[in-house]
């Protein structure tokens, strides 16, 4: 018997962290902006550059939350397979607008001649079941490539799922500590794909011969991010920091950082200790009522960018660079404020998607999902009953959805 909840408007309990996800996820557009934004036409250099240690942030943010969603629950009764499908319902529907703008994108380059069935289904294929390409010779997800982590992160739900009876904050803080270490010094050496990309230290994941580091980002981070959710039930330490600061504090580390030899330290030390230490900061240091909307709404578009960027830049790479041909015969002088203006039309779209599709779609599935489970909310009352500890850990999430 699986746990289900009535829909009803409630407040977000995390604001500061939805504010910081939101943050997170603009610095890693604008290091994926189209190549002319940037100096360096094989990839990006300079501003922004360690954002990629935003997935990392990511990883351990989704563990945080969803240890406070769906720990209790899964607990007491919720299955796998009643998660699994909360969690599709969250994440596909964008990742199918998603799907279906590089499609169209696709279909294009098929009609124009510059790519062959053979090669193009199978992109097609895989990126709609939401798996890798095993036919692909680099990326994983061709259509999409940031599809990767959010591909490893539900591997990463799905063992919480099936481990969360079992997993005692002993054995989880034993688990966290030794991928600590092999993160620390694989990334440091290179092994398992980590420093191929454009020689960063920490990135890897979306390139096949780099997907053990991917999962290894994920193993630490999101396994670090439920060891935080449990910690900070054990404990009545609350630190406290302005919000402001830690969105600053996020935005210099993801926005420089050092080169050579120290990049490895700083990226472990930003992954191990410093966002780990900033969720748990900011999960109790809310903003003001001003900048509390401000902060959710920077949350709630922060999926539809990640997810969405990839596509839309494919076609605004296409079309600046046919004008910039036409005109002037190269792709040398295509002006920055191009990769200015994608970056605009990414958030825009995320917000227009989000607004418009994502939550009414969503909304819909929840009804469908939550068909036939009225049942359910005897059994959240008798979890308030046996245990006050899993009354406070579901405290703010009893009148929201399943989907999160």
């Amino acid at each position: 018997m699986t746990i289900a909840f009535r829909a009803t408007p409630a407040q977000r309990e995390f604001v500061t962290l939805d504010g910081l996800r939101g943050v997170a996820a603009i610095m890693i557009v604008i290091r994926h902006a189209p190549p002319f934004l940037w100096q360096n036409l094989t990839g990006p250099t300079g501003v922004f550059w360690e954002s990629y240690l935003a997935v990392d942030f990511f990883f351990a943010l989704s563990g945080f939350v969803l240890a406070h969603a769906y720990g209790v629950r899964l607990e007491h009764g919720m299955t796998v397979r009643r998660f699994f499908m909360v969690r599709m319902v969250r994440l596909y529907p964008l990742y199918l607008l998603a799907c279906a703008i590089g499609i169209v994108f696709v279909a294009g380059r098929l009609v124009a001649g510059k790519t062959g069935l053979p090669a193009a289904a199978p992109d097609v294929i895989s990126a709609l079941l939401f798996l890798p390409n095993p036919t692909s010779p680099s990326m994983l997800f061709p259509l999409n490539s940031p599809a990767w982590s959010l591909f490893d992160e539900i591997a990463a739900n799905l063992v919480f799922a099936v481990t969360a009876r079992h997993l005692t904050t002993r054995r989880l803080a034993a688990f966290v500590a030794v991928a600590a270490v092999a993160l620390g010094v694989s990334s440091a050496f290179g092994w398992f794909g980590f420093g191929t990309a454009l020689g960063a230290t920490m990135d890897g994941g979306t390139l096949w011969h780099s997907i053990g580091a991917g999962l290894l980002r994920v193993a630490f981070s999101f396994s670090a991010g439920v060891l935080l959710y449990r910690l900070r039930g054990m404990t009545a330490w609350r630190p406290r920091l302005p919000p402001t600061l830690l969105v600053g504090i996020l935005i210099l580390t993801l926005g420089c950082g050092p080169t050579g030899g120290l990049q490895s330290i700083y990226d472990i030390v930003s992954t191990l200790v410093l966002f780990p230490t900033m969720i748990f900061i900011g999960a109790d240091n809310n903003p003001g009522p001003r900048a509390e909307r401000a902060f959710a709404w920077m949350g709630a578009i922060s999926y539809p960018i990640y997810v969405l960027q990839m596509p839309i830049y494919a076609w605004c790479i296409y079309v600046s660079y046919s004008i910039a041909l036409r005109r002037t015969g190269s792709y040398e002088h295509i002006p920055r404020l191009w990769g200015m203006a994608s970056v605009v039309l990414v958030v825009a779209v995320a917000i227009a998607a989000n607004r418009w599709f994502d939550q009414p779609v969503r909304r819909w599935l929840t009804a469908v999902l939550n068909r036939g489970h009225g049942a359910d909310r005897r059994i959240r009352v008798g979890i308030e009953a046996r245990s006050m500890s899993g009354a406070e850990r579901l405290a703010g999430r009893m009148s929201k959805p399943d989907i999160e």
